[in-house]
C-alpha cells in the first residue's frame, strides 16, 4: 500500500471513530467523544476512593443528620503546591470531560470571613495545570473568580461576577451549578438564573473535576456531571 493509501484509510478511520484531530505522519492520535452521565451520591464510603486527596488526613466519608452521605472537608490540608493555589483538592479520577454541566451540593462549614471559600476544579490536567471556580463570601482581587492555574500561580480570567455569595450557616446546603460550553464558562449559586461567576477561555479545552478549598472546610455531596466524555 502506497503512502498516500495509508494516510487516507487513518483519516477515514478517524473520521468514523469521531476524531477530533489525526497526528501525521506515521502516528494516529484519536480522541473519541461520548455523552455521558456521572452520578457521585456517597451512599458508600468508597465513593471517597474515586478521588485522589491532596492530604488524605483532612478528607473523610461522613453520613450525618446535617449533610447525609458526603466527601468532607474537616480541616486546612498540609499540601505544598507547584504553584500559589488551593491546598485541599479532591480530584475525581474518571471521566474527562469537555463541554459539562456539573451539579452539586456544597456546604461551607467555617467561620464567615471576606475570603470564606469553596474551589470546584474542572478542566484538570496535573497540580501545575487547571481551572477551578473560587466562591467566596466577598470578591477582590484573589477571591470569587474563576481562576487559572498555568504554570505559575492562579490568576483570574473571569469575565463578569457578583459581589459574593452568602454561605450562611454551615448546616446550610447550596446548589453549585457550572456549564461549560466551548470557551464559555458559567457558574452559578444556588436558584439563580444569572452567574455568579462568568468566563470565556480556552487554555483547558477537556479535563477531569475536584472539590475542596484554598484553606477552609466544608462537604460536598451529591455530584452529577453531564457531558461529552474524552477518551483516548
Amino acid at each position: 500500500m502506497t503512502r498516500s493509501a495509508i494516510m487516507l484509510n487513518a483519516c477515514l478511520l478517524a473520521v468514523l471513530m469521531g476524531c477530533h484531530h489525526v497526528v501525521t505522519p506515521g502516528t494516529i492520535e484519536i480522541t473519541a467523544l461520548s455523552r455521558q452521565q456521572v452520578h457521585i451520591a456517597f451512599d458508600n464510603p468508597s465513593d471517597v476512593l474515586r478521588f485522589d486527596l491532596t492530604d488524605p488526613s483532612v478528607f473523610r466519608y461522613t453520613s450525618s443528620p446535617a449533610f447525609g452521605g458526603a466527601l468532607e472537608l474537616s480541616g486546612t490540608a498540609k499540601y505544598d503546591p507547584p504553584y500559589r493555589s488551593p491546598l485541599a483538592l479532591a480530584i475525581l479520577r474518571e471521566p474527562i470531560f469537555s463541554d459539562f454541566e456539573m451539579v452539586c451540593t456544597a456546604y461551607q462549614t467555617g467561620r464567615e470571613y471576606a475570603h470564606r471559600d469553596l474551589c470546584f476544579v474542572f478542566g484538570y490536567q496535573d497540580p501545575s495545570h487547571y481551572y477551578y471556580a473560587h466562591l467566596a463570601s466577598k470578591g477582590d482581587a484573589n477571591a470569587h473568580h474563576i481562576m487559572i492555574v498555568d504554570g505559575a500561580d492562579r490568576r483570574p480570567v473571569t469575565s463578569a461576577r457578583s459581589t459574593g455569595v452568602g454561605w450562611g450557616r454551615p448546616v446550610d446546603p447550596h446548589q453549585i451549578r457550572i456549564v461549560r460550553k466551548g470557551a464559555n464558562i458559567r457558574v452559578y449559586f444556588d436558584d439563580s438564573d444569572q452567574p455568579v461567576l462568568e468566563a470565556n477561555d480556552t487554555t483547558f479545552p477537556s479535563g477531569r473535576f475536584g472539590f475542596g478549598s484554598f484553606d477552609d472546610t466544608g462537604a460536598f455531596a451529591h455530584i452529577k456531571i453531564q457531558g461529552e466524555s474524552v477518551s483516548d
